[in-house]
C-alpha cells in the first residue's frame, strides 16, 4: 500500500537533504562518525535512525556501502534503523535493492514490516525478485514466509495474483505458506475475508480483470472503509495525533521563525508537543544546526518536566550541546529523582563528564539495589578523574560487598545480560570492587578470575588491571574473556624492551589478532629506535607475527633514521628489513631505502648483498651487476625466484644468459637446474635492462 498512501500526513515528510558538498576529507570523517553511531548498540533507536538518514542524505557511495552492510548484517535494531530511514524518503534508494532482498532471510516482526515497505518502493524490479523467492519451494521456509509477507506491501494486481496462487489449497502448498499468503492478502486488500480461501478467490475474481486505475481506486476505497472504522473507535486520539504529526512535518525545514517557536513548543502544556519539539531539536543537532541560547535555556527548564522521559531526553540534549552547568544541575536533582530511567540517564552523563562534587550523590544511588549497576559504572569513571579518598573508599567497599552478596544470591545458574547499560549489575559491582576493594577483597576477586561466567571474569580483570594486578592477569592470558584486558594492560606499560617482549609473547586468539598487532605497532613507536632490531627478533621468533607487521615497524626508522643512530646500526636494520620487503613484493622499495642510506658497499658486505638481492628482484639488472658481478650469485638467487616468482624468474634467467654468455660448465648446469621448471622465453620478449619491473 506504500505507493498509494502518498497523501495526507505522509505528504508532509520532507524530501531528502541535498547531496553533501563537504570536502572529501570531511565526508570521510562524517561517514566514520555516522557509521559508528549507526552500529553502536548502546544508542537508542531514534539516534541510529537519524544516523542512517544522514548517511542516505550524503549520496556518497561509501555511505551506501555502510548501509548495504547494515542491511546484510542481521542486527535487528541496526536493520530497523536503516529501513526506517529508507522509508522516510519518497523514492527508493539506488544501490540498496540487493541488500534489502538479502535482509528477507533475517528480518522479523516490525522490522519485516519496514522491509516490506522499503522493497515496495522499488516496484516491479523488486516485485519480480520477491515473488520468485515466495514461490520457490526449494527456498528456506523462513525466507519464503518473509517474501510472502513483503508481497502484501506491493499494491499491484500481479502481487495479488501471486498471493492467490500461494493460498490456493489445490496447488499443494504447505499449510503454513497458505496461511501466510492469506494474511498478506489482508494487508494488500485491505479487507478481512477470514481464513477461508474460497472467500478470497471470489474477491479476486471480481477485481483481477480491472484496469490499473480501477484496481487502485478499489484498494483506496477498501482502505478508506477500514480507516473509517478505526477512526470511529479512536476518533479523538487519532485526530490529535495526526494533527501533531502534520505540525511536526511542516516545521521540519529550518527557518528563523520556526526556530523562534521552539522555546514556546518546549513549554506547551501538551506533553506530545513538548516531545515533538525535542525530536526536532535532536534532528537539528544531527544536521549540525546551531541551537540558540533561548532553546538551551528552555531545555534546562525541561529538566523539571513532569514527564520522566522528557526529563531524560532534555538532559541528553543538553549533554550533546555541551552545557557547562549540566553536571551541577544533575547533581542537584538526583537526590529527588525517583524514576529509574531518568536516574540511569543522569548517571550515564556523569560517567562521561565526572563532576568533582557528585560523589556523595553517586554513593547514595549506589545503595539502591535497582540502580547499583549504573551507579557502579558511573563511580568507575568518576574515580579515574577524581580518585576516592581512603574514607570514601571504605564507605564504597561496604556498599559493594553488600550488593555483591545480594546479587550473587539472586544470580541465575545461567547469567543473562542486564538492561542497565552495562554487562550486568553484578559485573559492574565486581569490577568496581576489584578496583577499590581492600587487600582481602583483592584476594577474593583474583579467585573470581576463574568464575564460570566470562562476563564476570572480564569485569573483575578490568578492575584488577586498574590496581596493577599484572601477575594474576598474565597467568590467565589464555582466557579469551580476560585476554583483551591483559593486552591493554601490557601495551600501556613502560616503553622498555622487556615490556615489549611481554607484549609480543601474548599469543592472540583469532578474534584478537588485529588488536594485538596494532598494540605491538603502537608500542614499537615508543621504543628507543636503537632497540628495534632486538624487538624485531622477538617478533621473528613468533609464528603469529607476520612479515607485514615487522615491515611496518622497521620501515619508518629505515627511511628516516634518527640522528642518534650510528651508521652501523642503520645498515644492520636495513639489511634486516630488505628480505621482508622483498617477500611482500616490494623489492624496489627496499632498493631505494638502501640507496638512500648512502653507506659504502665495500665497507658493509651484508648491505651489498641486500642491495644485490633487492636490485635483482626489482629488475634493476645494471645495479645488480654493480653489486655482484659473480654469475654464481645470480644463479643462486634465480633458484629462490623460480619458486617464489616464476614470471620474474624468467626475466632473470634471460638476463643471466645475455649477460654471462661464457658460463663455466658447472655454472651452466646450475643455471639449467634452476631454470628447469620455467617456461621458454617468447621470441619477441625483450625488456629494458634498466627499467624496474617490480
Amino acid at each position: 500500500m506504500a505507493a498509494l498512501l502518498s497523501g495526507g500526513v505522509f505528504a508532509q515528510i520532507p524530501a531528502a537533504d541535498p547531496p553533501s558538498t563537504d570536502p572529501p576529507d570531511q565526508q570521510v570523517t562524517d561517514l566514520q562518525f555516522l557509521a559508528s553511531i549507526l552500529q553502536n548498540p548502546a544508542n537508542d533507536a531514534e539516534t541510529r535512525r537519524g544516523a542512517a538518514a544522514r548517511l542516505l542524505a550524503m549520496e556518497y557511495p561509501p555511505a551506501i556501502d555502510v548501509l548495504d552492510a547494515a542491511l546484510r548484517r542481521g542486527d535487528d535494531a541496526e536493520l530497523l534503523a536503516v529501513l526506517k530511514a529508507m522509508n522516510a524518503r519518497a523514492v527508493p534508494v539506488p544501490g540498496l535493492l540487493e541488500a534489502a532482498l538479502a535482509a528477507l532471510g533475517v528480518a522479523g516482526g516490525p522490522t519485516l514490516d519496514q522491509l516490506a515497505l522499503a522493497l515496495a518502493k522499488y516496484e516491479a524490479p523488486a516485485l519480480v525478485r520477491v515473488a520468485a523467492i515466495a514461490q520457490n519451494p526449494a527456498a528456506d521456509r523462513a525466507e519464503r514466509l518473509a517474501a510472502i509477507h513483503a508481497l502484501g506491501a506491493f499494491p499491484t494486481q500481479e502481487s495479488g495474483d501471486r498471493l492467490i496462487g500461494l493460498a490456493d489449497p489445490n496447488r499443494g502448498e504447505d499449510p503454513m505458506i497458505r496461511t501466510a499468503a492469506l494474511r498478506s492478502l489482508r494487508r494488500l486488500a485491505p479487507v478481512d475475508l477470514g481464513p477461508e480461501f474460497d472467500a478470497w478467490a471470489r474477491w479476486w475474481r471480481g477485481v483481477r480483470d480491472k484496469s490499473p486505475a480501477e484496481w487502485a481506486r478499489e484498494l483506496v476505497r477498501q482502505y478508506q472503509d477500514r480507516t473509517a472504522e478505526m477512526e470511529r473507535a479512536n476518533a479523538a486520539l487519532v485526530s490529535r495525533y495526526v494533527e501533531l504529526l502534520r505540525e511536526l512535518y511542516r516545521s521540519l525545514p529550518v527557518d528563523p521563525d520556526q526556530l523562534a517557536r521552539m522555546p514556546q513548543d518546549l513549554e506547551d502544556p501538551i506533553e506530545p508537543v513538548r516531545a515533538l519539539a525535542m525530536s526536532r531539536i535532536e534532528r537539528l543537532l544531527r544536521d549540525s544546526v546551531i541551537i540558540s541560547d533561548a532553546v538551551q535555556e528552555r531545555l534546562r527548564g525541561c529538566l523539571d518536566d513532569p514527564a520522566p522521559e522528557l526529563r531524560r531526553r532534555s538532559a541528553q540534549l543538553l549533554d550533546e550541546l555541551g552545557d557547562a552547568d549540566l553536571a551541577d544541575a544533575i547533581v542537584e536533582r538526583l537526590p529527588d529523582e525517583h524514576h529509574p530511567d531518568v536516574v540511569r540517564g543522569y548517571l550515564a552523563i556523569l560517567a562521561r563528564a565526572p563532576a568533582a562534587d557528585a560523589l556523595p550523590t553517586i554513593i547514595n544511588v549506589l545503595r539502591d539495589g535497582n540502580l547499583v549497576g549504573p551507579a557502579a559504572d558511573c563511580l568507575w569513571s568518576h574515580n579515574r578523574q577524581h580518585p576516592l579518598a581512603a574514607e570514601e573508599r571504605r564507605a564504597v567497599q561496604t556498599i559493594l560487598r553488600e550488593a555483591e552478596t545480594r546479587l550473587a544470591a539472586a544470580a541465575p545458574e545461567t547469567p543473562a545480560p542486564s538492561t542497565n547499560g552495562g554487562p550486568n549489575p553484578r559485573a559492574s559491582v565486581l569490577r568496581l570492587l576489584a578496583l577499590l576493594g581492600s587487600d582481602d577483597d583483592r584476594v577474593r576477586m583474583e579467585q573470581m578470575l576463574d568464575d564460570a561466567d566470562p562476563t564476570l571474569r572480564r569485569a573483575v580483570a578490568e578492575g584488577l588491571a586498574g590496581r596493577g594486578a599484572t601477575q594474576a592477569l598474565l597467568a590467565r592470558a589464555d582466557d579469551e574473556a580476560i585476554y583483551p584486558v591483559v593486552l591493554r594492560l601490557v601495551a600501556d606499560g613502560p616503553a622498555e624492551l622487556d615490556q615489549f617482549e611481554l607484549l609480543v609473547n601474548l599469543r592472540p586468539h583469532d578474534a584478537m589478532r588485529d588488536e594485538w598487532a596494532e598494540s605491538v605497532r603502537r608500542f614499537a613507536t615508543r621504543l628507543d629506535p636503537a632497540r628495534l632490531i632486538a624487538a624485531d627478533q622477538m617478533l621473528a621468533n613468533q609464528p603469529y607475527a607476520d612479515v607485514g607487521l615487522r615491515t611496518i615497524i622497521l620501515t619508518p626508522v629505515a627511511v628516516t633514521p634518527p640522528p642518534e643512530l650510528s651508521i652501523d646500526y642503520c645498515v644492520a636494520l636495513v639489511v634486516r628489513l630488505t628480505p621482508l620487503l622483498i617477500e611482500q613484493g616490494d623489492a624496489l622499495r627496499a632498493f631505494e631505502i638502501i640507496d638512500a642510506l648512502g653507506a659504502e658497499p665495500a665497507t658493509y658486505p651484508a648491505l651489498n648483498q641486500a642491495r644485490f638481492a633487492a636490485a635483482l628482484d626489482a629488475g634493476r639488472f645494471e645495479d645488480a651487476a654493480l653489486a655482484e658481478p659473480d654469475p654464481v650469485a645470480w644463479i643462486a638467487r634465480l633458484e629462490t625466484l623460480s619458486v617464489r616468482d616464476p614470471d620474474h624468474a624468467v626475466r632473470v634467467r634471460d638476463e643471466i644468459t645475455r649477460r654471462f654468455p661464457d658460463l663455466p660448465e658447472s655454472a651452466r648446469r646450475a643455471l639449467e637446474a634452476a631454470s628447469a621448471n620455467l617456461p621458454a622465453t617468447p621470441a619477441d620478449g625483450e625488456t629494458n635492462d634498466d627499467e624496474p619491473l617490480r
